[in-house]
């Protein structure tokens, strides 16, 4: 029987797929996937170099590309970019220099913020760099140019999330960054970045209503159900018999990890491999 061919790219019957993030927001794009699809699943957290948001551009694509180069070592088929920010900035640049196919984030939600949206007016919720790109505006406004997005810049946000910072601190800076898309009227907001899918009912909380909430937890497992080699659905069996090779650089805390996965995920079986600060890759 020949391999599954997706983009030209031979596939193995049990797909090997690697997700990248700077951090533990990538986790809930990945969680999805872990219980939908049988395969080798890998995930790399730059926490070393996290926030990526607040970095410039160059030094985004940089890292993002030293990033990515090290996951095709693993010769995975796919290579899930779940970190809106390395996605605004440094996709472009790497689907030029890398051979393996790439999946974005803003390509899998600006679908689902256009179809959701009632009155036209869509906010978005991002890291600073992410905001500045204009890249969610210009996916969006590909798609219906006559939306109108307000993409807020949300600085310390991604941080808070991964460093644990107390609710009352996180729900004051919630409050500040979701009230010009309110004063807006915007009927839609996308969380453009997956930390902030840990906070999802937080923020729900915090929105009128009549707002709906957008994210790549949402969208990413009917966009890779589309991907046609991918035809691997778990069975009974193979959800209790998870596995996932996960890799983490610098000194932050494993447990910020593997109690969200044991939490979530309470059948998957966790390999650890960390990398030093001074030495990421």
């Amino acid at each position: 029987m020949s391999s599954p061919i997706i983009f030209g790219h031979k596939c193995s019957l049990i797909p090997r797929i690697a997700v990248f993030d700077s951090g533990v927001g990538g986790l809930l794009i990945l969680k999805p996937l872990l219980l939908s699809y049988s395969a080798h699943y890998i995930y790399l957290a730059d926490a070393t170099n996290m926030p990526y948001g607040n970095k410039s551009p160059q030094e985004i694509t940089a890292l993002t590309l030293r990033a990515i180069t090290f996951l095709e070592s693993y010769k995975p088929d796919l290579i899930i970019i779940a970190c809106f920010t390395a996605t605004a900035i440094a996709l472009a640049d790497l689907q030029k220099k890398i051979s393996t196919p790439l999946l974005g984030m803003i390509e899998l939600v600006a679908p689902y913020a256009v179809k959701a949206t009632r009155n036209n007016q869509i906010g978005v919720l991002s890291t600073r760099a992410t905001a500045n790109s204009y890249k969610i505006t210009q996916a969006i406004q590909a798609l219906n140019p006559t939306l109108t997005t307000i993409e807020q810049a949300c600085p310390l946000l991604a941080s808070a999330i991964e460093n644990r910072h107390s609710l009352n601190k996180i729900l004051q800076l919630i409050k500040k960054y979701i009230a010009p898309l309110q004063e807006a009227k915007v009927d839609t907001i996308l969380l453009g970045c997956t930390h902030y899918e840990a906070l999802r009912e937080v923020i729900s909380g915090c929105l009128n209503k009549q707002i709906t909430l957008i994210g790549a937890a949402d969208t990413i497992e009917q966009t890779v159900r589309s991907l046609p080699y991918l035809s691997n659905p778990q069975t009974t069996n193979s959800i209790n018999n998870l596995e996932l090779q996960l890799i983490i650089t610098g000194s932050v805390k494993s447990t910020l990890y593997t109690n969200f996965l044991k939490k979530n995920l309470p059948n998957l079986r966790v390999t650890l491999l960390r990398f030093s600060h001074k030495n990421p890759f």
